[in-house]
């Protein structure tokens, strides 16, 4: 595999990542709305990520004023106040030449866009 290849599919990967971290937030948003998380441990698992990473995703969502507590009489975090949280992930596939250099600016940091075009297809994420 080209060294090129490697990196696009290491991106692809991390893109992966992404997409499944937005679906996570997502389920997270859902059950504080219905004040149904359980505790911090029993959520974490659900969410199959660590509890130091439940945390951190919390931590991001407040700063986004989310308002965020959590009740240790009923084991679940809720909202204090009404939240809307509208996250998600369009993926949309560039097969247009004319559409990467738009996406790049048209700088060319290698001798042709057509680097860009592999026989795969390519993938921008617009959040």
């Amino acid at each position: 595999m080209a060294k090129t290849d490697t990196y696009f599919l290491t991106k692809i990967v991390k893109s992966m990542d992404f997409i499944n971290l937005i679906g996570k937030i997502n389920r997270l948003h859902r059950l504080i709305e219905m004040e149904k998380t359980g505790s911090p441990d029993s959520l974490a698992k659900r969410l199959n990520v660590s509890r130091s990473t439940l945390y951190r995703i919390i931590d991001e969502l407040k700063s986004y004023d989310a308002p965020i507590k959590y009740s240790r009489e009923r084991e679940t975090f809720y909202y204090t106040k009404h939240y809307k949280l509208d996250l998600y992930c369009s993926i949309k596939l560039i097969d247009d030449e004319g559409e990467l250099k738009k996406i790049i600016g048209g700088n060319h940091f290698f001798s042709s866009v057509s680097f860009l075009r592999w026989k795969k297809p390519n993938f921008v994420f617009i959040s």
